[in-house]
């Protein structure tokens, strides 16, 4: 089934640099664009780009995506994001800061919604979000269009991400799960977080 994949770039990393998590270096470009061609890649017909500010360094990485006729798209708030959202496309929901192999977005995408990529509840795993008492999330979930427009409508000021989650948590997703080796790639095969892969 067509998807679109919405990414959240809002973050700030823990580097002290003052910017975005989704900015961080790996492998010669930003994390973000990465996370943009794994997505593309993996069947999204366009990816809209979820900000609440835009530095230099993110119009340069847009730029590039775009120079590279890649379909992508900022959104301000989660209303404008579901606003660029075809009704029909589910949605793949891309945690701000992942580090996620190919094959984990080809699974994902693979799935159908809603579906929730997780690691075991184990004290390596402890970065990513508690879901249960057995799993966390991690990073990639696979919800319908309308969860994702009601969600934007009653978000008010909690985050979009989490809340979105909780969400798809409620509507009994099946959850994927991968080990270690199989689910985190390139520079997250020591870590988890995009902030510690851009410093060891």
């Amino acid at each position: 089934m067509a998807f679109a994949a919405v990414i959240a770039a809002y973050q700030d990393a823990e580097d002290g640099d003052d910017r975005l998590r989704a900015l961080l270096p790996m492998a010669g470009r930003t994390l973000l664009e990465h996370q943009v061609r794994r997505a593309i890649r993996a069947g999204a017909s366009h990816v809209v780009i979820l900000v609440e500010r835009i530095p230099a360094a993110l119009n340069a990485a847009l730029d590039r995506l775009k120079r590279d006729k890649l379909p992508v798209e900022i959104a301000r708030d989660p209303s404008d994001a579901a606003s660029r959202l075809h009704p029909s496309e589910d949605v793949l929901l891309v945690a701000d800061g992942l580090v996620a192999s190919h094959a984990c977005f080809e699974r994902m995408a693979a799935s159908e919604a809603p579906s929730l990529l997780v690691v075991e509840d184990v004290r390596e795993h402890e970065d990513f979000e508690r879901i249960d008492a057995q799993w966390r999330w991690a990073g990639l979930a696979l919800t319908d269009p309308d969860t994702m427009r009601e969600t934007a409508a009653m978000v008010g000021d909690w985050d979009i991400q989490s809340t979105l989650l909780r969400r798809i948590v409620q509507r009994g997703p099946r959850y994927l799960t991968m080990g270690d080796a199989e689910a985190l790639g390139g520079a997250a095969e020591r870590i988890t977080l995009a902030d510690r892969s851009a410093s060891t």
